[in-house]
């Protein structure tokens, strides 16, 4: 028959050491587990170190970073760098996207001052940003605007760029959309369309309705719960000759080629098919 015995002190103080270490350890892993997911729920507060390592220092002004500019700078040469998109690009919060734009530089550039726009993939899990993919656009814009730059939800857990552009020539107005998406350490060009079409500048007559050609494309993206890639839906409207259409097209995305399929009736922009 076993008498039960009471702990000596030696056996409580252990005890009590173990618990006192268990609740130590717990609220170490806790606060540890808070200062990690502030970091990654927050992905700006390292922006500000990132963006000076890379482009000079934040001007307040116009809140945009520059490096000393030389006496003789060239008009065409950017003033300095702004962000221009970026958000969380993934549903467990570890990738950051990132778009940085050229700010124009001084007065007097012309049309074919084209602008720069440098994009991100960047791993956040860790202190320091650490880039995954990057591209650098040169040659979209005019008068050193590079355009304007959005980010995009492509599938479940795929985002990439949509960058618009385009400028006047010879009277004719023209505008350019392309969607980039990573592709290993760079960016891809998904889809390229012309976004818009009006050649009334060129026309010189009072009455020249019925001879102006006028389109309008814009992009939508379509969720497909079958699928963990989104299609891409191009609506349409145009004028030409007095007649008004409007059309669909619905362009699907392929991972062999990791791109948009066109459909057939706009593979004649297709530029960017292999």
């Amino acid at each position: 028959m076993k008498v039960a015995t009471k702990p000596n002190g030696i056996e409580m103080d252990k005890r009590k050491v173990s618990v006192i270490a268990l609740f130590t350890l717990l609220c170490v892993s806790a606060a540890a587990y808070w200062l990690y997911s502030t970091v990654l729920s927050n992905p700006k507060d390292n922006l500000p170190q990132f963006m000076s390592a890379r482009y000079g220092v934040l001007d307040p002004a116009d809140n945009s970073w520059r490096k000393p500019t030389p006496a003789k700078a060239d008009a065409a040469e950017p003033a300095g760098f702004k962000i221009c998109a970026d958000n969380d690009s993934t549903t467990d919060n570890k990738v950051f996207l990132l778009a940085v734009c050229s700010v124009p530089g001084k007065a007097g550039g012309s049309h074919s001052d084209s602008g720069t726009i440098e994009l991100y993939a960047i791993d956040r899990s860790k202190p320091q940003f650490t880039i995954v993919s990057a591209l650098t656009i040169e040659g979209f814009g005019s008068f050193g605007n590079p355009g304007t730059v959005k980010i995009i939800q492509l599938g479940t857990a795929f985002f990439g760029f949509q960058i618009e552009g385009g400028g006047v020539w010879q009277g004719v107005s023209i505008g350019t959309t392309v969607v980039y998406v990573p592709y290993k350490d760079t960016f891809k060009e998904a889809l390229v369309i012309r976004s818009a079409y009006n050649d009334e500048g060129r026309l010189d007559c009072e009455n020249c309705a019925d001879q102006i050609t006028v389109l309008e494309r814009t992009l939508e993206i379509k969720p497909d719960g079958q699928a963990d890639l989104y299609p891409i839906q191009i609506n349409e409207k145009s004028k030409h000759l007095g007649k008004q259409t409007s059309n669909a097209y619905l362009a699907r995305f392929d991972k062999d080629s990791w791109r948009y399929i066109y459909p057939k009736e706009l593979e004649r922009e297709s530029g960017n098919q292999e």
